[in-house]
């Protein structure tokens, strides 16, 4: 996959981002607030493709964060992709964006123990936890602690002891104080997010499978009853 061209877009939150992997180099373009992903979602793509002197016809295999995440933006960018799937007859990578956005706070903060939670409001949180390694013969791994869920933040237990060290991250944090948990983290920090560039990372470092199927770019939602 590293001698692919592949483009990665994230439509999960308020911010949309797209990011393309290009002969061993990444480029990105991002709107912090954009909220109307479907005005600046092409344009972006667009723009990033004429920047690195490509077409559309070029790319050999799309990277998208699935969700969970805003209902709207999920949408939007699996509708995106599936068309880009048809159009292209190139394959898919569904990425977690909790995964992604686990995976920015293990490269920023440097703490393998992650929790990624999502405000996904109605006073509740979307989270999972992960464990990341990196060897340089084996490759970047990661192995998921909790299942992608969706709860009341008092509802959240974690399995780390009181000794270990772990970070959590996103916007979920804001209600750390509610967590039930018996440790407290290292470090909260609400400004770490999926991102296209996270998105591709994850699709990259961890060599995630390609695929052709139309269920590859179905969103996941994680709870039936959606906002945003």
């Amino acid at each position: 996959m590293k001698q692919k061209t592949i483009l990665a877009i994230d439509t999960s939150e308020t911010a949309c981002s797209v990011a393309l992997w290009h002969q061993q180099q990444v480029a990105e373009l991002t709107e912090p607030l954009a909220r109307k992903h479907s005005d600046c979602l092409l344009p972006m793509i667009d723009t990033i493709l004429t920047e690195q002197n490509l077409s559309l016809s070029q790319l050999e295999g799309i990277a998208f964060a699935c969700g969970p995440g805003a209902f709207t933006g999920l949408r939007l960018g699996a509708a995106l992709v599936q068309g880009f799937r048809y159009a292209l007859a190139i394959p898919v990578i569904p990425v977690s964006s909790l995964l992604a956005q686990a995976y920015a706070g293990f490269r920023q903060l440097k703490i393998p123990s992650v929790l990624s939670v999502l405000d996904a409001r109605m006073g509740e949180i979307y989270v999972s936890a992960y464990e990341f390694s990196s060897a340089e013969l084996t490759g970047n791994r990661f192995q998921p602690l909790l299942p992608e869920q969706v709860l009341a933040p008092e509802q959240l237990v974690l399995p780390w002891s009181a000794q270990q060290a772990w970070v959590a991250v996103g916007s979920g944090c804001v209600y750390a104080e509610a967590f039930a948990i018996k440790a407290k983290p290292e470090l909260l920090d609400a400004n770490i997010h999926c991102s296209a560039t996270d998105v591709l990372a994850c699709a990259m470092d961890f060599n995630l499978p390609m695929d052709h199927r139309h269920t590859a770019t179905l969103p996941i939602y994680v709870r039936d009853k959606v906002v945003g």
